[in-house]
């Protein structure tokens, strides 16, 4: 959820947009977690949205590699201008189809991102909610643990506490890009990364 103005640090109050990043791990049979979890996140508002663009993109080759895929709001800021720019255009999603909900669908334009309309946010507001409070297993004393229990940005929280269809909330304009994305990528396969140890004896030179 990237914004749209440069400002310098001295004028920016809390009522400027924040610069979102939130970092998903798929729904896998790889690692410990089974995935369907936030694993990091980026908030913050530097003085250019180039500074911003470009964390955005190391964060995405960081956690993807060059198969790294990042949606993003494509309505404000120059996210996919700043990518282009740098050659990583590659790493941008696409827009999405939306086969899953017809209602949902709009032109495609063969722009990268999404364009967030009030019909997205709202489908995509009762997504983030089902999965908030979809159940992950038990803690050591019985009690069960959802996907609540494993938001640890405080600012979150708070939005969710807060939120209504008036207000400005940036983190959660994030998560809800967030949730069109997973809907998007549900049904894709997701294979397994190989690792190459070079201190291995049959990688050595004289077997390649």
């Amino acid at each position: 959820d990237p914004y749209a103005i440069d400002k310098n640090k001295e004028n920016i109050t809390t009522k400027h947009s924040l610069g979102c990043t939130y970092v998903y791990e798929r729904t896998n049979p790889f690692t410990p977690t089974r995935g369907d979890i936030l694993v990091a996140m980026y908030i913050g508002r530097p003085e250019t949205m180039d500074e911003y663009n470009e964390q955005l993109l190391r964060i995405t080759e960081y956690y993807g590699g060059e198969d790294g895929q990042c949606m993003f709001e494509n309505n404000t800021g120059d996210v996919e201008k700043y990518f282009a720019k740098n050659k990583k255009l590659h790493l941008l999603a696409s827009e999405p189809e939306a086969a899953w909900k017809k209602e949902l669908q709009t032109k495609r334009t063969g722009r990268k991102g999404i364009l967030m309309n009030p019909s997205r946010i709202g489908t995509a507001a009762l997504y983030f909610r089902d999965w908030v409070y979809q159940k992950r297993g038990i803690d050591d004393f019985g009690n069960e643990k959802m996907n609540l229990h494993y938001i640890y940005d405080v600012g979150l929280l708070r939005e969710m506490i807060k939120f209504n269809s008036k207000g400005n909330f940036d983190r959660l304009s994030c998560i809800f890009v967030g949730q069109m994305d997973i809907k998007e990528e549900f049904d894709k396969e997701i294979q397994e990364v190989e690792t190459v140890n070079p201190n291995d004896y049959f990688t050595r030179k004289k077997y390649l």
